[in-house]
């Protein structure tokens, strides 16, 4: 019988294979995801503004929804979420590609268009 495989030993796996065959943008945002615990509609409404690198931490209060910027998110509360080290890194690493390009984090680097 196969031993149950954690996140701890798949994830290295998965972002080696995404680096491999994918932008750097994409290993970034599905890092960023795996460790910061957003819905997906709030990480890709994330602007860098909203980041705070001193304290390790993001302010979460929009979504995108089908492409529509929605003012609220879905309990139409604002929070601040803690990020840990490797939710951190990801957006050091995203910072060469979008930090002076716009006010959103994550683009779709086939378009470099948030």
């Amino acid at each position: 019988m196969a031993e149950a495989v954690g996140l701890a030993e798949q994830y290295p796996l998965i972002l080696a294979s995404l680096v491999k065959h994918y932008s750097e943008q994409i290993a970034n945002f599905v890092q960023f995801q795996f460790f910061a615990g957003l819905r997906t509609s709030e990480a890709i409404a994330l602007e860098w503004p909203n980041v705070d690198f001193n304290s390790g931490e993001v302010l979460v209060h929009e979504v995108i929804v089908y492409e529509q910027a929605q003012d609220s998110t879905k309990t139409s509360t604002s929070r601040k979420v803690r990020l840990n080290s490797e939710a951190m890194a990801a957006l050091e690493r995203q910072k060469k590609f979008t930090f002076l390009a716009s006010g959103k984090v994550f683009h779709d680097p086939l378009y470099n268009e948030p």
